[in-house]
């Protein structure tokens, strides 16, 4: 993170079960406690931050948003019909958020019901993980290539 801004990827990384404890809106990525949202957070730094703004997550309640979208708890869990139903809102605001901060990869960090919400990306290359947490050294290597970390 030397002082430029990230240009090389987009982050679409999974919502978790476990939320921080709020009846206040927060950042979206600062909402979600489980999965490798605690560790994507700890690389990226805090509200505002570039890399923040390369960050989507899908959420099954509110589909695909930013890292810093505010958001209060919920509970809703992704099923074969709410990735089906997602899918069109998946691809749109993928597509626009693309348009807005064009990307040649990108860095999927998604369970199989997600990734059927998202569909293809529209990106040269596309590293797929459906277990970051044990496959962090990995993901932490494709960061790397980006000049993130």
């Amino acid at each position: 993170m030397a002082g430029e801004l990230p240009t090389e990827g987009v982050v679409v990384v999974g919502c978790s079960r476990r939320k921080a404890a709020t009846t206040d809106p927060v950042p979206a990525l600062d909402l979600y406690q489980e999965w490798f949202i605690p560790q994507l957070r700890s690389l990226l730094g805090p509200a505002g931050s570039p890399w923040r703004d390369r960050v989507l997550i899908l959420s099954a309640r509110h589909g695909l948003i930013t890292a810093d979208t505010p958001l209060t708890p919920y509970d809703q869990r992704m099923t074969a019909d709410r990735a089906n139903a997602l899918q069109s809102q998946t691809r749109t605001t993928l597509a626009g958020h693309l348009d807005l901060r064009p990307a040649t990869q990108a860095l999927v960090l998604l369970e199989p019901l997600y990734q059927e919400a998202l569909g293809d990306i529209p990106v040269r290359t596309v590293h797929t993980f459906t277990d970051p947490v044990t496959d962090f050294d990995a993901v932490r290597r494709v960061l790397n290539s980006w000049s993130w970390l």
